[in-house]
């Protein structure tokens, strides 16, 4: 009917000591709490080695009293058994909560049991009086000499003897029966309170227990009070954390911490911990960590995390995390980034609206789940905050959002393919510069925008418009270098889009353009132009005009052939092709002498061209094309590229 508790682990519960393995563990609960949390890891991670080895002072629980009883601190061996039976009553405990099937069996039982009883004795008082040892005999046939006389049995007192006493026991059964049968029902037998418990041992989080795991409680308390109070430390989350941060510290060593650190992108040292229930004491002895990225842990982050000067960025993926009151103080102080990825409300911290100091705000995840809705808090104290990206799914603009505008610099909204409404309340961000809004089902480029007087970047990746008629408006903005659609529908490029004249990087890539308009080559000052992924067949002359250009994608499209014009844009430093309809390549592309990267597969071309020798940068690991059409190239220019790919990998 319920699963059985391996065998293992009850070999190792129940020993000749069924209480071996308590001692240790009880001693981890009643020790003092330290620290301004009041917290488990906090009295941990709060000590020095040798202070922890003190942590083996625990009690022992006899006659209801607390005795204080030094205890040594769990060796591997028993640390990995204890923590198996912490998940072996944790699954029991929830199988037997499930239902009251035992309950109901014993319930029943027990009222068979007295009715069972009753019916004896009922019997027995009925007729066992009529039984009698003098037996009235008539001899018919004469045979004893007698025909009328009264026999008498034997064994009538032996018989009277045992019959007295099984009407005792069966009384005594009864008796048993009718005690049972109160103590079923006048009982609440279906709940189990460890309220004195959690008193007497400081351990606040043992649960109260229901249905048949709590009328298996009772039952033990018949016969030895003293396991249920034991049992109950397995019950404590606060007891199996702080075993799991013991097997934790034991694990990971200063060494092995070390061997985990690693340099990000920008030169930080980051350590990265994934599914763990706690941080390694020995973390913050490290302190060289600027990020700290925390993937799946619960846990309270204690007043040790003070010693990491240098930590500035913190990353929470699906994690549950408390701050104690020096932590708290410590990040508000110091924290630059946070980046927090979560999936139900208990996951999205309520501290991060404290931290003061904070420049960058990473958030992802569903503000209506299947766990409940999440409300955003006020963000009035982030007071230095420059940098918000929002991944929410939200319907409408979330209102302490708007209280940024005296702050914000960079707002990027990632909506996940849902509709975006109430946009223009994002007219009151006076300060941005730079604004995404991604995957928010836009149709047409939003109004407020042409309200933000300092706008150097816009971003309106992956929604669905059909024109950028509405860039008109931006002719004005000569702040504005950075224009992003791609992943859209738009069919065609306006003539006023040369005006904006500050222009720097346009994306226009997978959309439906066919014809790339020449207004495009007035941007003077592009520098960087992705096209690719469209059907446009042609470059136009005008190319040439965009003497500041260095990266040009244009792959996957029908591009035939190239225009003269672009080989005069000397700067050009990567030029990526492939997927087009391309049938040969000119000799001008010799005149690119800064081009470092060159895609050409996936075209119709059979030669190229010797004059790539001019292009010095160029290396064969740099030069994308079919092996085939490699080796049309003379030999001396294979090497030339074959040495400066040996020169740019040493």
């Amino acid at each position: 009917m319920y699963e059985e508790v391996p065998q293992s682990t009850v070999k190792f519960a129940m020993s000749k000591n069924p209480r071996a393995v308590m001692p240790s563990i009880y001693a981890l609960e009643t020790e003092n709490k330290a620290g301004p949390s009041g917290g488990l890891l906090g009295t941990v991670q709060g000590k020095s080695s040798a202070e922890k080895l003190q942590m083996a002072k625990g009690t022992s629980q006899l006659d209801g009293k607390v005795q204080s009883k030094p205890e040594k601190i769990l060796d591997k061996k028993e640390g990995e058994q204890a923590r198996a039976l912490f998940e072996h009553v944790k699954k029991f405990r929830i199988h037997t909560e499930e239902k009251d099937i035992l309950y109901q069996m014993y319930k029943r039982q027990s009222f068979l049991r007295v009715f069972e009883s009753t019916v004896f004795i009922v019997y027995i008082c009925l007729y066992v009086p009529q039984m009698k040892h003098v037996s009235h005999c008539i001899d018919e046939f004469n045979m004893t000499g007698f025909t009328n006389y009264y026999c008498v049995y034997g064994m009538w007192r032996m018989n009277t003897m045992i019959s007295t006493m099984y009407v005792l026991l069966l009384g005594i059964y009864t008796c048993l029966c009718f005690v049972n049968f109160y103590w079923i029902f006048h009982s609440n037998l279906k709940e189990y309170s460890f309220e004195k418990m959690r008193k007497e041992s400081g351990i606040d989080d043992i649960p109260d227990v229901i249905n048949d795991f709590a009328f298996l409680l009772h039952l033990i308390d018949q016969y030895d009070r003293l396991y249920s109070r034991e049992f109950a430390v397995f019950l404590s989350d606060v007891s199996e954390t702080k075993l799991l941060q013991m097997n934790l510290n034991n694990y990971w060593t200063i060494d092995k911490l070390k061997q985990s650190l690693s340099i990000d992108s920008q030169g930080k040292t980051e350590l990265h911990l994934y599914m763990m229930p706690g941080i390694p004491s020995q973390v913050y002895e490290l302190d060289e960590i600027e990020v700290l990225k925390l993937e799946s842990v619960d846990m309270t982050i204690p007043a040790s995390i003070s010693k990491l000067k240098d930590l500035n960025e913190l990353w929470l993926y699906n994690c549950n995390i408390k701050l104690n009151t020096q932590a708290h103080a410590f990040l508000k102080k110091n924290l630059l980034v946070l980046k927090i990825r979560f999936s139900s409300p208990q996951e999205l911290p309520f501290w991060l609206y404290h931290m003061g100091k904070l420049q960058w705000l990473y958030l992802h995840g569903k503000l209506q789940g299947e766990r409940g809705s999440i409300n955003l808090h006020s963000f009035r104290e982030l007071k230095q905050l420059q940098f918000l990206y929002l991944k929410l799914s939200m319907g409408t603009i979330p209102s302490p959002i708007l209280e940024l505008a005296a702050t914000v610099t960079t707002l990027v909204i990632h909506n996940e393919g849902n509709k975006l409404f109430s946009l223009a309340s994002l007219k009151v961000l006076k300060k941005l510069h730079n604004l995404g809004l991604i995957q928010c089902k836009l149709d047409k480029i939003p109004n407020f925008i042409f309200s933000l007087p300092d706008l150097e970047g816009i971003d309106l990746e992956d929604n669905s418009l059909k024109s950028l008629e509405e860039l008109v408006s931006l002719q004005h903005f000569r702040k504005v270098t950075s224009l992003k659609f791609s992943r859209n529908k738009i069919t065609s490029i306006p003539h006023h889009i040369g005006q904006i004249s500050n222009i720097e990087n346009l994306y226009l890539n997978n959309n439906l353009i066919t014809v790339l308009n020449p207004a495009v080559c007035n941007l003077k000052k592009l520098n960087y132009l992705d096209i690719s992924f469209n059907s446009i067949q042609q470059l136009p002359h005008e190319i040439g005009q965009l003497q500041e250009l260095k990266y040009l994608v244009a792959s996957n499209n029908n591009i035939a052939e190239l225009p003269n014009e672009l080989f005069t844009c000397i700067k050009l430093e990567k030029l990526i092709l492939s997927q087009n309809k391309l049938t040969s390549l000119s000799p001008l592309v010799g005149d690119m002498t800064q081009l470092r990267y060159l895609e050409l597969t996936g075209n119709q071309l059979e030669t190229l061209p010797q004059e790539l020798e001019k292009c010095v940068h160029l290396t064969k690991a740099r030069l994308q094309i079919e092996k085939d059409i490699y080796a049309t190239l003379p030999v001396y220019v294979r090497d030339q590229l074959q040495a400066g790919s040996w020169y740019a990998f040493t």
